[in-house]
């Protein structure tokens, strides 16, 4: 499972998971596949998350590994 920072930053600039796909144009599915580590995020992946968070790539990545 992904690092629960991840979550809190989520919950910090969305009311809801889907408000943040919406945003990023994806699925609730794909989040929420990515958020659980049931999926690997692309290069692309997470610039949009980054993006959306506003906060740095470095930052987002740092969620993916453990």
């Amino acid at each position: 499972m992904v690092n629960e920072q991840l979550r809190r930053e989520i919950k910090k600039k969305f009311k809801t998971d889907m408000e943040m796909a919406e945003k990023m144009g994806w699925t609730k599915q794909k989040l929420s596949k990515t958020i659980l580590g049931q999926r690997c995020p692309k290069v692309s992946d997470i610039n949009a998350m980054s993006n959306a968070l506003e906060i740095p790539v470095e930052t987002v990545i740092s969620f993916f590994i453990q």
